[in-house]
């Protein structure tokens, strides 16, 4: 299928002045029109923070997906990673270690590590979580989500190359009220949520949120021996929001939230042998254990979600101190905002916001060896500090045809130590021929990775909205950023044997006799980590970079029910600094900040008395030194993951979606994205090793084509109670894991269906809902990973499941 921006793009603008030529001279809706009763899911007004201000996202030039609390409890969205779900363009995928990687409209990073920075920032009532895995926590007492597309680096700034998620909670309310959600559903799960809101006294308000889900059984089993499972759920977390008005003028909002994840972290699905000994021709070589080779791998053209394995239970499935490996996460995450807002006058605003972000896995345990003997298996321990500022100053003249913000953010303390253990034996042939060699003669079982990274920023940023005509508006803005990173990382070996020190020193000494250098000593209770230059232990970089964000957005309003609008930005994504393991400095180099030039071109419009609404953009992403995840030639360890830039790569695509309520009580949309993704110039190192050309190769993680289609009807029964019924269905392309588009990594194409039949109250006093997600059982591949064990492996999406809801509100 060819993709021509010019031909497409003259059509989509041609479609969107006829749409909006309709619209024009339409009367406006009667807000009366649905009489006292509509769907759960309703074509209304949508307020949003797109531009750090509520307004109508009709009114907003940007590509922006908004969803009520109400539609993700609907929809059955229980955190941020299902959105990928819902939200054609929008892929989320699991990154090795358990942290989420977000990937819109075909614009992703793919590190493993915990502090990989994203290019989809997440925030929560404006405040950002700057890492992915901060993002885990449970969706709860929702008010709303905004998915602003394309890059939002002059309002948002950090981390948002691909675009950015906004979860806006529920406010405190004046009156008491109170809920409470409870629902049962497949593998004994059960997932309580609940809140309760009102005054303490006059003008100060709280809000008390929470949720708390256990799944007893697990959902995934053995691929050989279905009786052992896997999979259970022990996640919680609340929130409590206190908001005081001392007068009309000034306000302050205290918000204190904490999650906690003790679930099993998902396992794999074993597909194929791939040696990582780099003496190992292929999968006969002596150096792979015969017990590897002879593993009875889940086929690659497999239907089933749920088949896994993971070595909890065999004798040799225990850490360095004999404990047995249970494979289950211990993340707690934290974070205190304050955030006051003082109307100066009636066209004057300032807004402060201050913050404190803490995230802790404590020895969380990843099964990353896929095997149901101990392989290649992964402990982590991260603590992670953020504390962040911003304030920002804004304003109009009278007439609000000129509006303007100045604002300034400041991260004066970002601090990350990350401490990976990678637990292995004698099957995985990564450095030990085991089979061969005894293992006590040259390997040791348990290597560790260790990282430290220090992070500031500064950042002054300004945007003007000027409407000089009745029907025209220009929108510039820009941001400057200064920041500063400092990283120090290594491998090392615990209780390493004398082999292993003689391998080590050995590489030391190569080395340094070829740069003419003298060699350091390796340690042999410290890092092995070796240099260039014959440099043994962690190796230390201080990265600093500058970078001018902006944006320039012309729109024209026709008439009220349309908006067309053509916008330039320029956004950057920072540098980075991977931690992997490694015995070489150079697979631990950072790459530089890369950065995009978005062209885009977009139509909002109502039609049908506004009973319809329709979005549609095309875009054109220019990309130099893009991010991408590729491989490093170790010395000893052979082919492994590594950080690199790619000079030139570029994005295209074209979104389309609506919203109809043709009668009352049904409500349909429909949204669809279409993406082309290409790398114009990048040498890099494939998966065995070989130096490729990947000029013509698409982004992993970027399919092509998504679509979603969602019907909802609800009507009357007995004047006071009602009936709905809904069905939603997601496609999603397929795409690869990898950037050389190597098979093993490949993700077929899937469509999932979820389907929901509710009674209760018109009132919302009570609803019971029966629901299914995946109800076809639909075979979903989310990511694709080969960490430093000789098994390539799947992780899969949810099989099918089923539950019941009964929701009280008072």
């Amino acid at each position: 299928m060819s993709f021509r921006p010019h031909s497409l793009g003259s059509a989509l603008a041609l479609t969107s002045l006829l749409v909006a030529g309709a619209a024009y001279g339409q009367s406006a809706a009667d807000p009366d029109r649905q009489g006292g009763f509509r769907s759960r899911l309703v074509v209304e007004e949508v307020v949003v923070r797109a531009q750090r201000r509520e307004e109508d996202v009709r009114d907003v030039p940007i590509a922006v997906t908004a969803l009520s609390g109400e539609q993700l409890k609907t929809l059955g969205v229980a955190d941020a990673r299902e959105l990928g779900g819902i939200v054609p363009g929008l892929v989320v995928s699991e990154g090795g270690q358990g942290a989420p990687v977000y990937t819109l409209r075909g614009v992703g990073f793919t590190d493993s590590s915990y502090f990989a920075t994203p290019t989809t920032a997440v925030y929560l009532d404006e405040v950002n979580l700057p890492y992915s895995i901060m993002s885990k926590g449970a969706i709860f007492d929702v008010e709303q989500v905004e998915v602003l597309k394309g890059p939002q680096g002059t309002l948002f700034g950090r981390s948002t190359t691909g675009g950015a998620i906004n979860f806006i909670a529920n406010k405190p309310t004046t009156e008491l009220s109170a809920g409470l959600t409870s629902t049962f559903s497949r593998f004994e799960t059960r997932d309580i949520e609940g809140f309760v809101s009102g005054p303490l006294f006059d003008g100060f308000n709280y809000r008390l949120a929470a949720r708390d889900i256990e799944r007893e059984e697990g959902w995934q089993y053995s691929n050989t021996d279905k009786s052992r499972e896997h999979g259970q759920q022990d996640r919680s977390a609340f929130r409590l929001a206190l908001e005081w008005e001392p007068s009309a003028a000034l306000s302050f909002y205290l918000v204190g939230s904490r999650w906690r994840d003790r679930s099993d972290a998902q396992a794999g699905q074993p597909i194929a042998l791939v040696p990582q000994n780099p003496y190992a021709e292929d999968e006969n070589s002596p150096l792979v254990a015969d017990s590897v080779r002879d593993y009875p791998y889940v086929s690659r053209d497999t239907e089933n979600n749920r088949s896994a394995e993971w070595c909890s239970g065999h004798p040799d499935c225990v850490r360095s101190d004999g404990r047995p490996m249970d494979f289950q996460l211990d993340e707690t995450f934290e974070q205190i905002s304050l955030q006051s807002r003082w109307y100066i006058s009636e066209n004057l605003q300032l807004d402060l916001l201050g913050s404190y972000t803490e995230l802790v896995s404590d020895d969380s345990e990843i099964p990353t060896g896929a095997f149901n003997q101990r392989h290649a298996e992964l402990g982590v321990d991260v603590v992670m500090e953020v504390v962040d500022f911003e304030a920002r100053l804004s304003g109009s003249n009278d007439s609000e045809s000129l509006r303007w913000l100045l604002g300034y953010h400041s991260t004066p303390r970002d601090e990350v130590d990350e401490y990976l253990h990678l637990i292995m034996s004698g099957t995985a042939s990564v450095v030990f021929p085991a089979p061969v060699v005894e293992q006590s003669l040259l390997g040791t079982e348990y290597y560790f990775s260790v990282a430290e990274l220090d992070y500031e920023s500064r950042a002054p940023y300004a945007n003007v909205e000027w409407q000089f005509a009745e029907t025209l508006k220009l929108v510039v803005g820009a941001r400057y950023t200064e920041e500063e990173r400092y990283f120090s990382g290594c491998s090392g070996a615990k209780e390493p044997t004398s082999g292993m020190y003689v391998l080590f020193q050995s590489l030391a000494t190569q080395r340094a006799a070829e740069a003419g250098t003298t060699p350091e000593t390796v340690d042999i209770n410290g890092c092995f980590s070796v240099g260039e230059g014959g440099e043994v232990g962690a190796y230390e970089e201080t990265l600093e970079e500058t970078s001018l964000s902006y944006r320039a957005v012309l729109d024209w309003t026709p008439a009220d029910e349309a908006l067309l609008y053509t916008s330039y930005t320029r956004g950057f994504k920072s540098g980075s600094f991977p931690l992997f393991q490694t015995s070489d400095h150079a697979q631990l180099e950072a790459v530089k900040q890369e950065q995009v030039d978005a062209y885009e071109l977009g139509a909002k419009v109502d039609v049908w008395d506004r009973k319809a609404h329709i979005n549609s953009a095309i875009f054109y992403y220019r990309y130099r030194d893009k991010q991408l995840l590729s491989r490093f030639n170790d010395a000893v360890f052979g082919p492994l993951p590594a950080l690199r830039n790619a000079p030139k790569s570029r994005v295209k695509g074209v979104e389309l979606d609506f919203t109809l309520t043709p009668v009352n009580g049904l409500y349909l949309a429909g949204a669809i994205a279409y993406l082309e993704t290409e790398i114009r110039e990048f040498q890099a190192i494939n998966n065995q090793g070989e130096e490729v050309n990947l000029a013509g190769r698409e982004f992993n993680y970027s399919p092509k084509l998504s679509y979603s289609l969602t019907a909802d009807y609800s009507l009357p029964v007995w004047d006071q109670y009602e009936l709905g019924l809904g069905v939603d269905y997601h496609y999603v392309d397929e795409t690869n894991s990898s950037i050389e588009g190597d098979p093993i990594f490949a993700h077929p194409d899937y469509g999932v269906t979820n389907a929901r039949i509710r009674f209760g109250r018109i009132t919302n006093d009570w609803m019971l809902t029966l629901w299914g997600k995946n109800i076809l059982n639909e075979y979903v591949v989310n990511s694709v990973h080969q960490g430093v064990g000789d098994i390539k492996y799947r992780i899969t999406g949810m099989p099918q499941t089923y539950g019941l809801t009964l929701a009280l509100n008072y």
